[in-house]
């Protein structure tokens, strides 16, 4: 498994992977780092890596990868007991979720897609702004658990997952209840969970789906190289954290979530 929650880890695992020892690893990153550093990650040859090595590209491919995925929750959790389910489930079951919803009237119900009821009425999304809602509750076709590749320097767009769920924030703006937002808001706790997932799971958004799992190789390790880069010379300005899903009819169970962290500041995960 590719780990990459530190520098040590990156270093470690690779190491396990290649059958060699870490210092081999540190020895190699030392020695290419002019070829890599300060570089976007599609300027990189990621034959640096393999010739190095001596790796096939047409054969080597990583077994499992790391990917990392920000939630929040209405009661501290523990690693062990920590799963994450995709948007169908989480609406269409009972959790502490839907309760805070019931609790406001509101209930979701599979139809044709998921309909929501507020106040006894089914809820007719129509408004232009509402379209993203149109598209995943009506259509149930962007309802993957996704995350990033790296843990750190995420996309800011997405800092709004550390209050609470897209789908959720985007129901109540909907139904004028910003006041069952700030209740979600001041009882949630944000976390960072670690996932493991087999290559071939893991899907990079924006990119062909039917991609090899040695093109996925070649992409992770070019996305690796300048990780490192950036952490041996502080240039986040070239680092590049893709977006990865799985998917849309897949829950995470507990034992593939090999990590947890509590998230207090979201300036800890995203860029700023």
């Amino acid at each position: 498994m590719l780990d990459t929650r530190s520098e040590e880890m990156i270093c470690k695992s690779l190491a396990d992977i290649l059958g060699t020892r870490k210092e081999a690893i540190e020895v190699f990153l030392a020695k290419t780092m002019p070829n890599y550093a300060v570089k976007n990650y599609w300027e990189i040859d990621a034959d640096i890596f393999y010739n190095y090595f001596s790796l096939s590209k047409e054969e080597f491919v990583f077994d499992e990868v790391v990917f990392y995925h920000v939630t929040t929750r209405l009661i501290k959790q523990q690693l062990g007991e920590f799963s994450i389910d995709n948007l169908e489930s989480v609406l269409l079951s009972d959790n502490l979720l839907t309760q805070l919803c019931k609790k406001h009237d509101i209930l979701f119900k599979r139809e044709e897609g998921i309909s929501v009821y507020y106040q006894g009425n089914k809820v007719i999304f129509d408004k232009p702004m509402e379209a993203r809602l149109r598209n995943r509750l009506n259509k149930v076709n962007d309802s993957c658990v996704n995350g990033f590749l790296l843990p750190e320097l995420m996309d800011d767009s997405y800092v709004g997952l550390t209050g609470m769920p897209e789908i959720f924030s985007d129901i109540m703006v909907s139904l004028n209840r910003r006041d069952i937002q700030q209740e979600y808001f001041e009882k949630k706790t944000c976390y960072l969970a670690t996932v493991s997932t087999p290559i071939e799971k893991m899907i990079f958004d924006c990119a062909d789906p039917r991609m090899s799992n040695q093109e996925k190789t070649q992409k992770i390790v070019q996305y690796l190289l300048c990780y490192v880069g950036y952490k041996k010379t502080g240039a986040a300005s070239y680092v590049t954290n893709p977006m990865v899903r799985l998917a849309d009819s897949y829950c995470v169970p507990a034992n593939e979530i090999v990590d947890i962290r509590e998230i207090y500041d979201w300036k800890e995960i995203f860029e700023h």
